[in-house]
């Protein structure tokens, strides 16, 4: 048949690696190889020595001399580690977040390798090193913030962006007198705002709390935002851009 005369994936990444001698997987690819999500079967990247020369038809080219490699599958690939340091400043902060968060729940992570890469990498300077330092933090002992200076945080985030007003502390819409609270509440696009600042353990281990407050949320018509420290601090205009587009999604449903 047809398909089974296409090459896989696995095969392409196969051969963008065979296409330059000493490269590995990495990027995208290798967060994908690895079996953290995100990114799926895209278009193969590869890692290569600095005094490489090289233009491939067959992979998107990056030169670095840091990079630690494993293998995956038969294939010579960055660890997972790396590969997050990889795709750190190429992409949103939320989506970093859970390809770190998956990596660390699945064991392809393991938080000490990621703070030894990160004191390696940091001197250089690379783009999305305090996203990482900022997720490391709040996965580690690190700071965490009290939740007025969240809130605080989340308030400046949100500050002159086109988004209706804001209610902070506000009650449950569907139980105006009771005593719980919700970080803030715009109440004409019917979403709810959340600035989470429990440690990562923390969350993790309320996680099934959380979806149940969030499904009954839904189930009164309303939407729930959540964002991290991390989030709020590092990538502020990126968070005023989530609230924003989740009220235009309402809009656009109504």
């Amino acid at each position: 048949m047809l398909a089974d005369a296409l090459p896989s994936w696995h095969q392409s990444l196969k051969a963008a690696k065979l296409s330059v001698e000493g490269a590995a997987i990495s990027g995208k690819s290798a967060v994908t190889l690895h079996g953290l999500p995100g990114f799926g079967q895209g278009a193969p990247e590869i890692t290569v020595a600095p005094e490489v020369s090289v233009r491939n038809r067959l992979a998107r080219v990056h030169r670095w001399d840091r990079a630690v490699t494993t293998t995956v599958d038969r294939i010579r690939v960055v660890t997972a580690e790396q590969a997050a340091f990889d795709i750190a400043g190429r992409v949103p902060h939320r989506r970093l977040e859970a390809v770190l968060d998956a990596g660390l729940v699945g064991g392809q992570i393991r938080l000490d390798r990621m703070r030894d890469r990160f004191d390696v990498l940091r001197h250089g300077g690379p783009r999305g090193i305090v996203a990482v330092r900022a997720l490391l933090a709040e996965r580690d002992d690190g700071y965490v913030p009290p939740e007025s200076e969240l809130e605080r945080a989340l308030r400046r985030a949100l500050a002159g962006a086109p988004i209706p007003p804001v209610e902070w502390q506000a009650a449950l819409p569907w139980r105006p007198g009771g005593r719980h609270r919700v970080d803030g509440l715009i109440e004409d696009w019917r979403l709810i705002l959340e600035a989470d600042g429990r440690r990562w353990h923390t969350r993790l281990r309320d996680l099934e709390r959380d979806l149940a407050r969030d499904q009954q949320t839904v189930s009164h018509g309303y939407r729930v935002a959540r964002f991290t420290w991390s989030h709020v601090t590092t990538a502020p205009a990126e968070v005023a851009a989530t609230v924003v587009a989740a009220g235009r999604w309402r809009l656009s449903a109504a």
